[in-house]
């Protein structure tokens, strides 16, 4: 199994729930897709309507959304934080805990399958959602308030780019760290795992949200497991993203920081080049 190490980039620089109220528990027969910030989520216990409200799975869906979790078997409470933020909810009962203020709430968190269930109605205002129901396709399309859009550029791509810019990420590629680019109204990142002896070393940005005023990317570097046959050639793994912001402010500086590593990698703070 490939080993992964996650970083993280900050750049200084956020609803409505639609209830698939035709929806019913007999029309389960066919599985509910569900999109979070345009990914699929596969989910062991599918989302279901109860009494118009509309119920899904907690850890999966808070995940997706870069909010914590905790479940207290002694208490019977589910604890969401989110951005300085903590909500708690009891199970099975009609209210919920908002930084200390008591709220009434649609539905009650519940347990099926072994999995904490819990209304959608207080997911979408707690973290700020849009939730949309195709009920012809059957498919739940959440985008977080804080959902950044990318392109990623493939090497293909990165032929059309103007020279200044690939001249940019060739000199780059051997550099191993994480570095940004303002070119016209766009916004590119890119990812470097810097010069590398085997195949099997991969490096993806994976999201990019809004945090108080910044952008939060992640960015997740993959390397051969002792399990893994690789290839002994030269490799230099790096990823390239572009960001649209035509008639958004430029960011005034870039903030590198580690999560999670098993090496030393040493912060950098910067301005944008």
């Amino acid at each position: 199994m490939k080993k992964a190490v996650s970083f993280v980039i900050i750049i200084m620089v956020m609803s409505a729930l639609l209830v698939p109220a035709a929806y019913t528990m007999e029309e389960e027969e066919s599985p509910v897709r569900v999109f979070v910030n345009l990914k699929e989520l596969l989910l062991e216990v599918p989302p279901r309507v109860i009494d118009e409200q509309l119920i899904v799975p907690a850890r999966p869906f808070l995940e997706a959304l870069g909010a914590g979790i905790n479940w207290d078997a002694e208490n019977k409470t589910v604890t969401v934080t989110r951005e300085g933020s903590m909500a708690v909810l009891q199970l099975n009962e009609n209210y919920v805990e908002v930084d200390g203020e008591k709220r009434e709430i649609e539905a009650p968190a519940t347990i099926t399958g072994g999995v904490t269930m819990v209304p959608m109605s207080f997911l979408s205002r707690f973290m700020g959602l849009d939730v949309h129901w195709d009920s012809s396709e059957k498919v739940i399309e959440v985008i977080s308030s804080d959902f950044v859009p990318f392109v990623k550029l493939t090497g293909e791509e990165n032929a059309e780019l103007a020279p200044p810019m690939q001249q940019w990420v060739e000199r780059l590629r051997g550099e191993p760290g994480m570095r940004s680019r303002m070119d016209g109204g766009f916004l590119y990142i890119l990812a470097t795992y810097g010069p590398k002896p085997t195949g099997g070393y991969e490096v993806e940005i994976i999201s990019i949200s809004r945090r108080e005023g910044a952008f939060r990317v992640e960015v997740e570097y993959r390397q051969p497991g002792l399990e893994h046959s690789v290839l002994q050639v030269f490799s230099r793994p790096y990823d390239l993203v572009r960001v649209d912001l035509s008639g958004e402010e430029k960011p005034a500086y870039i903030a590198y920081h580690t999560s999670g590593l098993e090496e030393e990698i040493v912060p950098f703070i910067g301005t944008i080049e």
